[in-house]
């Protein structure tokens, strides 16, 4: 039975991206700011695209840290191990993998940027909106323009509300609802198709389901 349902997940999956990538070229057209310099001086539009930022989640990690650090001392010894509140964890374990979730999920997506090789919907040598593939040569050069699949801010920030969601279950739908924000703000910016996006939160899924799992198993 668990292979059937993730057969069903592995084909919806597959189903949206293609539907996704169909629609990437008119999408792109769509949500592409006419004007991005006056767009970067909005607060709302730098709160989102800072999401993606990797020494956001890792200055946002270090302070859980420190928090549950204090709890830590705070506490008696026997309830030290706990002090997360997740049973059976160290005390610095919602700090280091709200650390490294974004981190790995940046890492998957830069690495696969060169395996794909697909480069950016602008400035990619070609016509703006379409796809341009260097494909695995791309580890061997780098092009100007920069790759695109997977968007990178995309992983960064949706590894990191993947894990907010399994740490804080309630907080999950907003720091999915923020993560996919800055996604938007790559579109807007013209520098991704939605399809990166799409695809970076697969990997970014993947990433933490997997890095989850560790930890569990630590446990």
């Amino acid at each position: 039975m668990r292979w059937r349902r993730r057969l069903w997940i592995a084909s919806g999956l597959l189903l949206g991206l293609i539907v996704v990538s169909l629609s990437d070229r008119w999408l792109f057209f769509q949500l592409r700011s006419a004007n991005l310099s006056r767009l970067e001086g909005k607060d709302w539009y730098r709160m989102l695209r800072v999401m993606g930022y990797l020494p956001t989640w890792l200055c946002i990690g270090g302070a859980v840290l420190g928090a549950d650090w204090v709890r830590r001392q705070r506490l008696p010894e026997a309830g030290a191990r706990s002090a997360t509140g997740l049973v059976g964890s160290p005390w610095w374990s919602r700090g280091v993998l709200l650390m490294l979730s974004p981190s790995l999920g940046g890492l998957a997506a830069e690495v696969l940027k060169m395996v794909f090789g697909r480069r950016r919907p602008i400035n990619n040598g070609g016509v703006e909106g379409a796809y341009v593939w260097d494909g695995p040569t791309a580890i061997l050069g780098h092009h100007d323009g920069g790759y695109g699949l997977p968007s990178s801010h995309g992983g960064v920030a949706l590894a990191a509300a993947f894990i907010v969601w399994r740490l804080w279950p309630g907080a999950g739908p907003l720091a999915l609802a923020v993560a996919l924000g800055c996604g938007w703000t790559r579109t807007l910016a013209g520098a991704h198709f939605v399809s990166d996006i799409y695809v970076a939160g697969i990997v970014s899924y993947a990433v933490t389901a997997w890095l989850w799992a560790m930890h569990t198993r630590e446990r």
